[in-house]
């Protein structure tokens, strides 16, 4: 799955050329020249980096980088002005924007600024593991956590589809290990889900039912592996760590 940029910006000569730059480079772009549909967009998608203009016309650049913030924290987001003041420029390292380009901006700039944001999302991969755990049996959630907290992993436990999205939308995990049945959503549509967050999320299903489609579902999402219940912890973990690994 592709990152997910978004530019907002009322430059409509911007937009001609630099979502096709990027979108060349092997990523998903979005430009939109209103801040107002951009809100819109944004309360339905999540984008890995948002590009915004300070100086936009219907809700100014910094209020609109505040939505997002309160909406989506791991959202990477880099402001691009003509001139900013101070105030502004304080407002915005306060915020907690990664950069602050300056127009006339130059393609490569803007893509030294991308990998360095990807760069700083490996790092997190690599420094340390964290793991979703998404399992509706509230005793084999804490038996499992345990089991991975002992070994070094920090855990988040959500017991369904929706607790799970909104711990995503907070915190970055490098795995997730899901239940097939949850009560509100399939395990492997609540993968597609997460993997928006993360594109490269190592993934591990469990499942009491010994299904053929499962499977061949579960392989469709290129997950790391699959268990069927009753499973050994010691199975489960070896099977976490290889994956990570792997994915070094």
């Amino acid at each position: 799955m592709k990152e997910k940029i978004l530019i907002v910006d009322d430059e409509i000569d911007l937009l001609g050329y630099l979502p096709e730059i990027i979108e060349n480079c092997g990523f998903n772009v979005v430009g939109l020249n209103s801040s107002k549909k951009a809100l819109k967009l944004i309360e339905k998608s999540f984008f890995h980096i948002v590009f915004l203009d300070i100086n936009m016309p219907e809700v100014s650049g910094i209020e609109l980088a505040k939505e997002i913030k309160e909406m989506h924290p791991l959202t990477f987001i880099v402001m691009i002005t003509a001139g900013a003041s101070d105030r502004e420029i304080t407002e915005l390292l306060n915020l907690g924007v990664f950069d602050i380009l300056y127009k006339p901006l130059k393609s490569s700039k803007v893509m030294e600024v991308i990998n360095n944001i990807l760069t700083q999302q490996l790092f997190k991969i690599l420094d340390k593991y964290s793991v979703i755990l998404v399992e509706d049996n509230e005793y084999l959630a804490e038996m499992i956590s345990n089991v991975l907290t002992k070994n070094n992993y920090e855990v988040v436990v959500a017991y369904n589809g929706e607790q799970a999205i909104k711990e995503c939308k907070k915190h970055f995990f490098s795995a997730a290990i899901i239940d097939y049945k949850l009560p509100d959503i399939s395990g492997i549509e609540l993968l597609r889900e997460l993997k928006k967050f993360n594109p490269n999320l190592v993934s591990i299903i469990i499942t009491a039912y010994e299904d053929l489609n499962i499977a061949i579902s579960a392989i469709r999402e290129n997950v790391s592996d699959f268990l069927i219940k009753p499973f050994e912890f010691k199975d489960l973990l070896n099977s976490l760590n290889k994956a990570l690994l792997r994915k070094k």
